[in-house]
């Protein structure tokens, strides 16, 4: 029997850790971005005449063109669907959502910018979202990342945020803002020196407007200004202009609502009412439009504070044409610190859920939405309970969005925009990853599930999207229930026509779970509404269990308008589970991107067997009048990052973003000897594309592997609110074990863990990993510990210790190098908030029943303790926390590891074992475990296995010829196969180039100049020249 390679496994888990991407290395630098300098060069260039600076003129305040470019966004913004025709015909047509929140997590920095970080926020209700706050970030430093993924759904993006308030002593900032917006100048639009500057910027950048919190002052005092940006937006066709105004006032008034909002036909501002003002929304409604009849109540917007869902619901409908705004909060949105799981792939689909929830209500489908209530709407687990699940649902006032209109091709592949890996066609491709340019379109509904062709709402399937697999990416959708309903998912609205009669749909399909090699059967169909009546198209079955794209003829006539897109299930049993990794409808027609130049590549990390690496590049094309170029304007969809190892090494995909520059983490360079990284701009027709820029990658021989091995990255959180608490007091101070066949007895004094942070400069913050110690434990054994955290009080620095964290440790069992499995194999709930004064050696600590959070057969997390907000004296005094360990007796033998977290107890979010921690510690400990080899048990990675698909071969699904050989010809400088099983490519004296299996297309470029020899059948050679 062949052994598997615990080296290859290793490497693969060393790149789903997404290592070496540290929390406090230097991938980005905006410490040189400060709006007041770059208006002011914008001003300059237009004292010279023109209307925006050059590139360089931006870049000599000190940001890097790289750096630059992440902060940009090339994305038109899409037209929306008419919504006349909206699911819920009682709704305002006209009434919007604003999020008011923070992108990312932490305040300004790296936050929401692409890391390697899989666990982060990627917000996906978009379809019901029209304006996106950036709360975390100043003007001009938005991630354009955010920005593109707004834009395809139709979203405005506020591009920063300018924040003062009294109360916290931020006059600094109010009154650098009054001065620049009451300066003066005789060339100035109506007056104002700064009006054409800021707009001009914001157009630069490809943002729709600012975020102003006023709470210092009077908004009267810059209203002038705020009124002459508007004008002059409107003047210049920037019709999605805002400056939201977060204000201190519940309600409109006659005595506010000039400098709140707008008088006399003339906005000065989109004002967010203060919170509670529900109950009098008929009053803004009513002075909003005697002020200003033209505007109406269009850019007033009730805020709400998301702390929790208990608010005046029912009053809403009183003013129906007042918009909604979610305030909450500073550094993380908190539907991202409310969120919970046991690990990071249980939160990723728990945070999806919650959104769900949130918008489309308590049952995930806004059809079966629960009845409106204005209590009992919990914002966290209670036992099994998920948060939310009696709320009715943002869309019981909010009509639903969509984009996807226009022409033919639509595309998606399912993406949230991270994954634990990047896979194309189904096999992992490069490590862990996130980048929300790469989210794509997002459905319009959330989840439109009802029985087939009819109306009304069905339980037969529930849908979600998974990161467990994916097609393209690091996300698919997955369709589980009851297959002998038929039963439709109605995915998309839309309002598209084909660009002529030769179209067709992609679809790619993997039977989810663990199942035997054989035919799996769809169950499924894609349906289109065309023209008013449902048309469905069977999705063959899969030959095999690995992923397998299929291409469907649609039949369609030039003319046929598609209204709905979705899937049907019929014909099945119970306990169908099916992936759907990607769907595309296309034609014949074609289109020629612009070209793309001056490649630049950085690497930011490397190891022996990965490197980060940061690219940006620019676009051939002539910017428009405020120095932008879009990617629509460019025939331009997308951007695909590409690698190969040689010259005229085998190519592959790596990533894919909208913008022009992105990071790729994690890329797997071990047995590379020479590495190409290129990026292509793939064109609006989703079939052609530019010529590929490539670079060479310099391997670093003196490099070291990072001290997380294969585990995956666990430090403290840099952009977490009072990290700087956790620099200063919050680590281990011993860890004892009894009873294992090799004890530890790990200690540290106070001075060794502050020297170990290096006043705060250490490449990775509050993580240490015991190098010269091994716990030695056997299958079935039980060992015990005590584990201690600083006292704070004992050290004269206050209480704010490890008293306030969770705390949780994480095994390997099944030798993948990774912790697969979140959750314990027993229940682990929290203990009752009844502890912040005495030991467990003093009082029997009782549970909390409602934190119980389910077990795992496999389960890795081997203890888990805290109190949601509240301290536990135990885990700093005395001898600290005493825990137990049970290893279970078909543990894997050999090397592994114990990791121990902690995380902050006010929010459960970050609190995981491969996720950079919320003011806590990480302490690794090196493991060895012994016993019998035959009953040990393996991980189980359902991913494809095997080579990657080559880059450069289009296939398609077509009719071979009888003798399997078809033919080939070369046709614009490319091999051209038709009716082709199989193709095996060598140059002329022998040497293999490519074998490929039904190939259509294999583009020139990539072979090289030169005679080559192509069998495609046992007795079939052609000789072609390139």
């Amino acid at each position: 029997m062949k052994k598997k390679s615990t080296l290859a496994a290793m490497l693969m888990a060393a790149l789903l850790s997404g290592s070496p991407l540290a929390a406090n290395a230097q991938t980005y630098d905006f410490s040189k971005v400060d709006w007041t300098k770059m208006v002011e060069v914008f001003a300059d260039a237009l004292g010279k005449g023109e209307q925006y600076p050059t590139d360089q003129e931006i870049m000599k305040l000190g940001i890097s063109r790289a750096d630059l470019e992440f902060m940009r966004s090339h994305v038109k913004q899409r037209q929306r669907v008419d919504n006349t025709n909206r699911l819920l015909s009682n709704t305002y047509a006209g009434r919007k959502l604003w999020m008011n929140t923070p992108m990312g997590s932490g305040s300004g920095g790296d936050a929401g910018y692409p890391t390697g970080s899989f666990h982060s926020d990627v917000f996906s209700l978009w379809n019901y979202t029209a304006m996106w706050g950036s709360w975390n970030h100043s003007i001009g430093q938005v991630p354009g990342s955010w920005t593109d993924a707004a834009h395809k759904n139709g979203c405005d993006m506020l591009g920063g945020t300018v924040f003062f308030d009294a109360s916290h002593g931020d006059l600094g900032a109010y009154r650098v803002w009054k001065k620049y917006t009451n300066t003066h100048d005789a060339t100035g639009y109506n007056g104002y020196k700064y009006v054409k500057p800021l707009v001009n910027m914001l157009r630069y950048f490809g943002v729709d407007g600012i975020n102003i919190n006023w709470e210092a002052g009077s908004p009267s005092e810059s209203m002038g200004f705020h009124k002459a940006c508007y004008a002059y937006a409107k003047e210049t066709g920037f019709d999605n202009f805002h400056i939201g105004l977060y204000t201190t006032s519940t309600t409109l008034s006659s005595g506010n609502v000039a400098a709140h909002y707008a008088d006399n036909d003339e906005q000065a501002c989109d004002a967010m009412l203060n919170y509670g003002g529900e109950r009098s929304i008929d009053q803004s409604q009513r002075v909003a439009k005697e002020h200003n009849p033209k505007l109406g109540a269009s850019g007033v917007w009730q805020g709400f504070w998301i702390v929790n869902m208990n608010k005046g619901w029912e009053d809403l409908d009183e003013g129906k044409e007042v918009n909604l705004c979610l305030w909450g909060e500073h550094k993380d949105s908190r539907f991202w610190s409310y969120n919970s799981g046991a690990g990071t792939m249980e939160q990723q689909a728990n945070y999806q859920s919650f959104l769900e929830r949130a918008f489309s209500g308590g049952n995930r489908n806004p059809l079966n939405r629960p009845e409106i209530k204005e209590d009992g709407n919990e914002m966290e687990w209670s036992g099994s309970t998920p948060p939310l699940s009696t709320f009715a649902g943002f869309s019981t006032w909010i009509p639903e969005r969509s984009t996807v209109q226009g022409k033919f091709p639509f595309a998606t592949n399912f993406s949230l925009g991270n994954g634990d890996r990047y896979n194309y066609r189904g096999k992992m491709a490069s490590g862990a990853w996130y980048n929300m340019s790469a989210q794509d379109v997002v459905p319009t509904y959330r989840w439109l599930v009802v029985n087939a062709g009819q109306d009304t709402y069905s339980n037969a399937l529930t849908v979600n999207f998974s990161h467990k697999d994916s097609y393209n990416g690091g996300s698919c959708l997955q369709l589980q229930g009851d297959a002998s309903q038929a039963t439709d998912v109605i995915l998309y609205k839309t309002d598209i026509t084909p660009n002529d009669a030769a179209n067709y749909a992609l679809v790619s399909i993997k039977g989810a779970g663990e199942r035997a090699e054989g035919i799996v059967e769809s169950n499924l169909y894609l349906i289109l509404k065309v023209n008013g009546a449902w048309k469905e198209y069977k999705v063959p079955d899969n030959t095999g269990k690995s992923w397998q794209e299929h291409r469907i003829a649609l039949n369609l006539n030039a003319t046929d308008k598609i209204t709905n897109i979705g899937f049907r299930v019929k014909g099945g049993a119970n306990k169908y589970n099916m992936y759907v990794g990607s769907l595309e409808l296309n034609d014949g027609n074609k289109v020629t991107p612009t070209a793309i130049k001056d490649l630049n590549v950085k690497k930011t990390s490397e190891t022996p067997s990965t490197m980060d690496v940061k690219l940006d590049w620019s676009v051939n094309a002539n910017a428009n009048k405020y120095g932008l170029v879009y990617n629509d304007d460019a025939n331009i969809d997308h951007f695909e990052i590409l690698f190969k190892d040689g010259a005229n090494g085998k190519v592959s995909e790596v990533g894919r973003t909208s913008q022009w520059a992105t990071l790729i983490p994690a890329l797997n360079v071990k047995t590379a000897t020479e590495p190409y990284i290129g990026v292509v701009a793939v064109a609006k027709d989703l079939k052609s594309h530019s010529e590929i820029l490539w670079q060479r990658l310099e391997k670093d021989a003196t490099v070291e592997e990072d001290p997380f091995g294969t585990y995956g990255q666990s430090s403290l959180d840099v952009n977490a609110q009072g990290y700087q608490t956790a620099l200063k007091l919050r680590g281990v101070q011993h860890f004892k074990t009894t009873g294992a066949e090799g004890n530890i007895n790990f200690q540290q004094t106070y001075d060794e863990f502050k020297a170990a942070n290096k006043d705060g400069k250490a490449k990775y913050l509050n993580y240490r990993h015991v190098d010269n110690l091994t716990l030695k434990v056997k299958q079935g054994q039980t060992i015990e510990f005590r584990l201690k955290g600083f006292n704070g009080e004992e050290l004269g620095l206050g209480k704010d210790d490890c008293r306030y964290c969770f705390v949780g440790g994480w095994m390997d069992f099944d030798g993948s190098g990774t912790f697969n499995y979140g959750k314990g194999m027993e229940e682990q709930p929290f203990w009752l908030p009844l502890y912040d004064n005495t030991t467990q050696d003093d009082a029997v600590y009782k549970f909390d029943e409602t934190t119980k959070d389910g077990t795992e057969a496999y389960g890795e997390r081997v203890f888990r303790h805290g109190s949601l907000r509240k301290g536990n004296l135990t885990f700093v005094k005395g001898e600290g926390l005493k825990g137990k360990i049970k290893i279970p007796a078909d543990a894997h033998v050999g090397k592994s590891r114990l990791r121990i977290v902690y995380s902050d107890a006010w929010f459960p979010g970050q609190f995981t074992p491969t996720a950079n921690n919320n003011k806590g510690y990480t302490l690794d400990i090196d493991v060895e475990i012994s016993g019998d080899e035959s009953i040990q048990r393996g991980e189980k990675d359902l991913h494809d296995k095997g080579d990657l698909e080559d880059w450069n071969v289009v296939t398609e699904i077509t009719e071979v010829a009888t003798d399997n050989s078809g033919s080939v010809q070369v046709v614009n400088g490319n091999l051209v196969f038709k009716g082709v099983k199989s193709a095996t490519i060598y140059t002329v004296d022998g040497m293999l180039v490519k074998t490929l299996t039904k190939p259509t297309v294999v583009r020139g470029n990539e072979l090289g100049r030169g005679v080559f020899l192509v069998k495609t059948g046992a007795n079939k050679t052609t000789k072609v020249i390139l």
